[in-house]
């Protein structure tokens, strides 16, 4: 049996770490080690990491030296032992079973990366995380570069996906990215792996969570994902040319994020909201001519043209839909 080395980042996760831990100790694959790494915690999250240190001897707990869930991720990655990884948030679950299932295909497939389905949970309700196949798919390298940026069941997550621990070998989170981080990560090893195996099975439970970042705080974070967005969408336009139109929807539909994220920020951040707006201006034509493109898209991109103040409203108005 070979061992999976799961990297859990804490951060002010007292309430919600131990549902977490043991949902991952009562695995039916039982040849596990948990890596808590603390990350700069006020409350009492350290201590119950050493708590639960001491009740399983699979447990390690280590303080990261720097801030971030990437710095936190890349410390756990070069800790790790096993010869696979994965990852979870510190507030969510996972079926028990879960980790045998993602063993079972990679292994069954010869596979180097393998996901499963799961849930969302919002605060009044819980819904699949995405509508998979029935069956089990084996995608190599392309078809799971285009699957992903066609937002369907291959998406940018890191916790519904089981790596092979040589994969990761030169592959680390940006700790630059406060945003997005995990769609870099994911594109950076879907360019070096051969094949992804992907899992119907809802395993693993996702919770939505009401975070608002601090109006205060740098957009230094918006600024580095912006240029990474713009980064793979030149290269993916250059890499896949027959699928121009598949790439301008991710890339808008991540502009639009952003610029939601960003206006957040107030008066500070204007001129940065007025650039994204630019850019979803320059986009908005083929943007709207695209098949990809749903109708609420559609909607927004016309109104983050015409006014942030729109827009920004309009968001939150869609999230607050999403979330009842």
């Amino acid at each position: 049996m070979k061992k999976v080395s799961i990297i859990i980042p804490v951060h002010n996760a007292a309430d919600t770490l131990t549902v977490c831990v043991d949902s991952i100790l009562a695995q039916t694959y039982s040849d596990l080690e948990v890596i808590l790494v603390e990350n700069y915690s006020t409350d009492d999250s350290y201590r119950l990491c050493q708590e639960l240190q001491k009740k399983d001897r699979r447990i390690k707990v280590i303080r990261s030296e720097k801030k971030g869930v990437s710095a936190a991720r890349n410390e756990g990655i070069r800790l790790a032992g096993g010869e696979y990884i994965g990852f979870c948030d510190a507030d969510d679950h996972m079926e028990k079973e879960m980790y045998a299932y993602l063993v079972s295909l990679l292994e069954e497939k010869n596979a180097s990366i393998a996901m499963c389905n799961g849930f969302v949970s919002y605060e009044k309700k819980e819904k699949a995380l995405a509508v998979y196949p029935k069956d089990v798919i084996l995608l190599d390298r392309n078809e799971s570069i285009l699957t992903l940026h066609r937002r369907s069941f291959l998406n940018a997550y890191v916790w519904n996906k089981l790596f092979l621990r040589e994969l990761l070998t030169d592959i680390f989170f940006d700790e630059k990215l406060d945003f997005a981080e995990d769609y870099d990560f994911i594109c950076k090893v879907l360019e070096k792996t051969d094949n992804v195996v992907c899992g119907s099975k809802k395993m693993y439970h996702y919770i939505q969570k009401n975070y608002v970042r601090d109006r205060k705080k740098s957009i230094e974070p918006y600024l580095n994902a912006q240029k990474m967005f713009e980064q793979y969408y030149n290269k993916w336009m250059t890499a896949f040319p027959n699928e121009k139109s598949l790439f301008t929807c991710y890339y808008m539909y991540d502009i639009l994020g952003l610029l939601a994220a960003v206006s957040k920020s107030g008066k500070q951040s204007y001129s940065k909201q007025k650039e994204l707006q630019q850019i979803v201006r320059m986009y908005k034509k083929a943007y709207m001519q695209a098949k990809e493109a749903t109708f609420v898209m559609k909607i927004c991109t016309l109104s983050a043209s015409i006014s942030i103040l729109l827009y920004a409203w309009e968001y939150r108005f869609v999230c607050f839909l999403r979330n009842r």
